[in-house]
């Protein structure tokens, strides 16, 4: 184990010199805040989350709690006590895992008391799943440039009931300053298309801040039995969000989540016949990005939590960080064998993988591939937004590209090397060739699906 000062010595990572001033003094206004100034948190939970030292039983108005009900209170606890290990939380780390836990508790009295959403017309929802740091932001938001396509923005997704302003604008301009990196390797914006695991985070304490305090691959496991309630839920509001957000032409949602392998198996059931399929006809597709190298996403993402906890953590592990990147790769690859097994049995779902290095660098041509497979129409001019966007995210990550160079260790290299020969196996991606008369045509290579 890397003691807690080696984080100040690594090679990869040069900390803004700004941000021990600006950390400090943001921590200090968040306690000042907190305790002071009362009604800057309009919510009815105020007076016990002021108790925020001793961290209250903040669940107390749901008498039959669930097992998420329970994480979140271990969730709670392992804050109240700084973190686990040597990831120790600041008092701003442990005001955001506060925060969410309350965004979880009004989110959900919200839901019981909102009407039923009108019925919408079918769409299919097509699941952007794959390994972190394998190109599913860069995938989601060029499928977004097509006008059939919807994918739900952060403050959609933070607005299931209504729109409104979201408090995590001010979130987001705190990462800004504390840990800029941190949005050059994962950019997120208010208003572009982003993840919904921001949904799936209002319905259980799946990643983000709660896998900053608690050890994640342990938590996973926890987690997998009660995948099928907690798909249900995310399904409800994801209904309610597209009632309130898709225009009927919007037929396909896109919905990108490194973590949708976690509940495949509820996946696969709602596709075989379940509420939602035979009310409403729709259709499913897990659109799997591929990226050979192993080595490079392990690092990728081992980079993306150093910079997580450089915004919320006093210190930080760094050997068990790597441990964690490096664990999280190779628990992909039963969710990949699992999800090549239910699509063998299943005629409804459609499962297509995209190569990250045709994703690169022919965004245009592997986007008009994808959409032949969704059936969805290409419209030539779209090619010049597809590149545009394209430009864009790579802008933004050369702006920080010194941050993306985590060097792994020899131990961990070897492990993801044997991954990388089995996962080969498990992916089919479709190949984007140009014919001789100028025009472009695709097929899958080995057919498995």
């Amino acid at each position: 184990m890397a003691s807690p000062s080696s984080a100040l010595l690594h090679p990869a990572w040069v900390v803004p010199a700004r941000r021990t001033f600006v950390a400090r003094f943001l921590n200090a206004f968040v306690c000042c805040t907190w305790y002071l100034w009362p009604s800057a948190f309009r919510s009815p939970s105020v007076a016990k989350l002021r108790a925020f030292a001793g961290f209250p039983k903040l669940l107390d108005p749901f008498e039959d709690r669930d097992a998420f009900d329970l994480m979140y209170e271990r969730q709670c606890a392992l804050a109240r006590e700084g973190g686990s290990g040597n990831h120790q939380l600041s008092q701003l780390g442990v005001f955001m895992v506060a925060i969410a836990v309350l965004v979880n508790i009004r989110t959900r009295k919200e839901m019981a008391s909102a009407p039923p959403p009108p019925p919408g017309p079918p769409r299919t929802r097509v699941f952007i799943g794959g390994p972190f740091r394998t190109g599913t932001t860069l995938l989601q938001r060029l499928l977004s440039v097509n006008a059939a396509c919807k994918s739900f923005s952060l403050r959609e997704f933070r607005n299931p009931i209504a729109p409104g302003r979201t408090p995590i604008q001010g979130l987001l301009s705190i990462i800004r300053l504390l840990a800029p990196h941190l949005l050059s390797i994962h950019p997120m914006a208010i208003d572009e298309p982003e993840e919904c695991i921001f949904l799936l985070h209002m319905s259980v304490p799946l990643t983000g801040l709660f896998t900053v305090v608690a050890p994640v691959c342990e938590w996973h496991q926890e987690l997998l039995p009660h995948m099928p309630t907690a798909y249900a839920c995310y399904s409800e509001r994801l209904e309610r969000v597209a009632a309130l957000y898709a225009s009927p032409a919007q037929t396909h949602l896109i919905l990108k989540c490194p973590c949708h392998g976690y509940f495949i198996d509820a996946l696969h059931a709602s596709g075989s016949g379940t509420r939602e399929q035979q009310r409403h006809g729709e259709r499913y597709c897990m659109l799997r990005t591929y990226r050979r190298d192993l080595v490079s996403v392990a690092g990728s993402l081992a980079s993306l939590m150093r910079a997580m906890h450089d915004a919320v953590c006093v210190c930080v592990d760094l050997a068990a960080i790597e441990e964690v990147a490096v664990q999280s790769v190779v628990m992909q690859l039963g969710q990949l064998r699992r999800t090549n097994e239910l699509a063998k049995q299943d005629p409804r779902m459609l499962v297509i993988d995209v190569d990250f290095d045709d994703l690169v660098t022919r965004p245009s041509p592997t986007i008009e591939a994808v959409c032949g497979l969704l059936g969805l129409p290409f419209d030539t001019q779209s090619t010049a937004a597809i590149l545009a966007q394209a430009e864009k995210s790579r802008k933004q990550k050369d702006r920080y590209a010194s941050y993306h160079g985590w060097k792994l260790q020899e131990r961990s290299i070897a492990m993801l090397r044997q991954c990388e020969k089995e996962m080969a196996t498990l992916y089919d991606p479709i190949k984007v060739v140009r014919a001789g008369d100028g025009g472009r045509e695709w097929y899958r290579t080995r057919g498995f699906f």
